[in-house]
């Protein structure tokens, strides 16, 4: 690219490198500088001419992603001082004075040490712009601290996100300040947020009674997807609590297709959805649940831990009983549970997180002894502190009637010597568990081994399933994917030596 012609540069020099790009019509070089990395990148192209100088600050697009930025001490540098400048240097550009009009995109990342200067008030003068000028999506990300909830007398404590009518989707990672929806103004006549399409909200305090106002049908007409995870959730005044009791929430909308919630701390109120067009569904609570979506309902995904397990006299699906498009649970009993409210599924994604001892593996034994009748069948190994091979041969023992698997690994399978390796106290060092008998693959058409964990692992895994292709009723597409360089895993599948012509084995690379 040449440099400004009044910039020092002999007039030879430039018959000889002429600046072709500068002349360019401006929707052009819009169009370019869409497309680097950052806002940052945009402005640096400044200096190449007086002609760039002001073209960045046409774009419709504004990200300004700071997590690898280096944070001065000095005030002025700061990462949310250099936001602002780059805000007040955009609409300067437009020749207004504003943010352009055409905003499609604000996004705002910040670094973890921008905690210790930012405010509240910094928050809402970038919101305001959301609100004014944005007409597309909106992406506000704070670095995760758990002491950021300020009282509000600091400054730091409360977000309040204002009327932003032409955005289609808002995402907001907060720290756990609290986010409060600014009201309707008077007269509104319809939804405040009229296009929003998509909203996610993480890491945030939200207050019931107003997170229910908010993702409503008046208010979000066009509310589609609505994600809020790990949040707190605080009670409202007039509700009678102090804050730190159970409390309810109920989320009601006639447009809502996709759900995702998951709450920070145990909490003990009830969840009540109302929602006639859902169709995905993903959960992490402790609280009682009621989802009435009767029509469309399609897949269901019940993270679990101790403390977030499913329990069908707590937690209510109103489509239980019929035949999901997508099933996810873990191998225990909140899956157990959950595969016998949704007996037949058309893909049943199995994440097995199975540590050490005895006790721990003759649960995974019983959890999965049934599984739901699929047509896909994913396994998403985590952890295994056990043998791999007795746990693999167990689920393939479930996979009658199956065509599809598909199997995930982990870089944590078998590499540590726990004590069941050396004793014949726990099921998984049995002899008789680490043979192909029982083993009924009657249906089964291809297998594919996702890019995840080691070298070792997928070709442990495939000399296995090629011991099993006597059980094999017809040939199998075994596809085994991976995303460095192929040829040690490509000379030690070679190496293996099937018993028949049942298996086709494909190493496909990943980029």
């Amino acid at each position: 690219m040449g440099t400004d012609p009044g910039a020092g540069a002999g007039a030879g020099d430039e018959a000889a490198d002429p600046d072709r790009i500068s002349g360019l019509p401006d929707h052009l070089l819009h169009d370019i500088l869409i497309r680097l990395p950052g806002t940052a990148d945009a402005a640096r192209t400044s200096t190449l001419s007086r002609r760039w100088r002001r073209v960045w600050t046409h774009t419709p697009v504004i990200s300004l992603d700071y997590r690898c930025e280096f944070e001065p001490a000095s005030p002025g540098g700061r990462v949310p001082d250099r936001v602002d400048a780059a805000l007040a240097a955009h609409a300067a550009g437009t020749g207004t004075g504003v943010v352009s009009l055409s905003l499609s995109r604000l996004e705002i990342t910040l670094r973890f040490e921008s905690l210790n200067h930012l405010r509240t008030d910094r928050i809402a003068a970038w919101l305001h712009v959301a609100a004014q000028h944005l007409a597309g999506e909106l992406r506000i990300t704070l670095p995760f601290c758990y002491h950021s909830a300020i009282a509000d007398g600091e400054g730091l404590g409360e977000v309040l996100l204002p009327v932003c009518e032409r955005a289609t989707s808002i995402s907001l990672d907060l720290s756990y300040r609290t986010l409060r929806f600014a009201l309707p103004p008077a007269g509104a006549g319809g939804g405040v947020f009229k296009a929003l399409a998509t909203l996610t909200i993480r890491l945030a305090c939200l207050h019931a009674r107003d997170l229910e106002a908010a993702v409503s049908s008046s208010r979000c007409p066009c509310l589609k997807k609505l994600v809020i995870e790990w949040i707190r959730l605080q009670q409202d005044d007039d509700d009678g609590g102090d804050g730190d009791g159970a409390c309810d929430l109920s989320i009601r909308s006639d447009s809502l297709e996709w759900l995702e919630i998951s709450y920070a701390v145990r909490h003990y109120g009830r969840l009540h959805v109302h929602a006639p067009n859902l169709e995905t569904f993903h959960a992490c609570i402790t609280c009682d649940l009621c989802v009435l979506a009767p029509n469309k309902l399609s897949e269901v995904r019940w993270w679990n831990s101790d403390d977030h397990a499913y329990d069908s006299s707590r937690h209510h699906l109103a489509r239980a009983g019929h035949q999901l498009r997508r099933l996810g649970v873990g191998a225990d009993s909140s899956g157990l549970a959950l595969m016998r409210q949704f007996n037949t599924v058309d893909e049943l994604d199995l994440t097995v997180n199975l540590k050490r001892g005895v006790e721990e593996y003759e649960r995974f034994l019983k959890y999965t002894d049934t599984l739901a009748r699929c047509n896909v069948l994913l396994v998403r190994f985590r952890m295994i502190e056990h043998g791999f091979q007795p746990a693999m041969l167990h689920l393939l023992r479930k996979c009658a009637g199956v065509p599809r698997l598909v199997v995930q690994l982990s870089d944590r399978l078998d590499g540590y010597p726990y004590p069941c390796k050396v004793s014949s106290g726990c099921p998984c060092s049995r002899l008789e568990n680490c043979k192909t008998q029982n083993v009924v693959l009657d249906s089964l058409e291809e297998i594919v081994i996702n890019d995840h964990g080691c070298v070792d692992h997928k070709a442990e895994l495939v000399r296995l399933l090629c011991r099993c292709s006597t059980r094999f009723h017809k040939k199998v597409a075994i596809t085994v994917s991976h995303s460095g360089r192929t040829d040690d895993l490509r000379n030690k599948i070679l190496s293996i030596c099937p018993p028949n012509n049942k298996t086709e084995i494909t190493i496909q690379q990943c980029t």
